[in-house]
């Protein structure tokens, strides 16, 4: 379930991806399934230990309903795997980007936003990115031969951040504005109001209080050193990745 906000986290984030866990792993055990790749995410690992590998485990989720739900269930099919005898690897993607995408989930989502000049503030947000035709090659990859009880980060070394996705965007159209970049305390208000109006309106704020506690300026570079040897990945260069999402985009998404 990759939703960051819902009227009833627990519910509707947290359960439905530990639940879905373990009804599945269980099922692979009983129907003697051979190897699985358990798809977690870079949010799982401790983001202030540098460079950033497979190694840790993130311990502060910030009430993020998102992030504590992909830890979890990621360390409970760790548990399961043992206890059910499992061969399985897990990959670590991080933002997701690409074509062909059935409905734009929050990654894609805000490409669209910047496409079409919807941002009216810079969160400075430092985005380590993956295409997705990049991550089911690694997906592959770590069945055919990842090593049994590994992590492997699925991503590009370097983030890149949300000013220079909007660059990317304004070198297509320059009538997009730049917006302004404010302080972390400013955005920390700005989302606990949105979260407040959430909880009267029902709808999805569009900046949770979570977000700029976890992702605001935390430049992290990760080390993808274990995945590019032993699963010979070879990720696209993160703009490369932003160009072809936001072409795919202006053909498909329109404003």
């Amino acid at each position: 379930m990759f939703k960051h906000w819902a009227p009833n986290p627990q519910a509707d984030i947290i359960e439905p991806n530990l639940q879905g866990t373990k009804n599945i792993l269980e099922a692979a055990a009983s129907q003697g399934v051979e190897r699985i790749v358990y798809v977690s995410s870079e949010v799982t690992l401790d983001d202030e230990i540098l460079p950033v590998t497979e190694s840790t485990w993130r311990t502060e989720f910030y009430n993020n309903p998102y992030v504590q739900s992909k830890t979890q269930s990621e360390q409970l099919a760790w548990e399961l795997a043992k206890e059910l005898d499992l061969n399985m690897v897990s990959v670590l993607p991080g933002a997701i980007t690409g074509p062909n995408c059935q409905y734009l989930t929050p990654t894609m989502d805000y490409l669209h936003q910047a496409l079409n000049g919807e941002v009216f503030v810079d969160v400075n947000f430092p985005l380590t990115f993956v295409d997705a035709r990049d991550l089911a090659q690694g997906m592959l990859a770590a069945a055919k031969k990842g090593r049994r009880g590994e992590r492997y980060l699925l991503v590009t070394e370097e983030p890149m951040r949300t000013e220079q996705v909007i660059n990317l965007i304004r070198e297509r159209n320059p009538d997009v504005k730049m917006p302004p970049r404010v302080p972390k305390f400013v955005l920390q208000g700005l989302s606990s109001l949105m979260e407040l109006a959430s909880k009267i309106t029902g709808k999805q704020p569009m900046l949770l209080r979570s977000q700029v506690e976890l992702f605001y300026d935390v430049a992290a570079r990760k080390d993808i050193s274990k995945a590019r040897t032993e699963l010979e990945f070879n990720p696209r260069d993160p703009e490369a990745a932003i160009r072809e999402a936001l072409d795919y985009l202006e053909e498909k998404h329109k404003a």
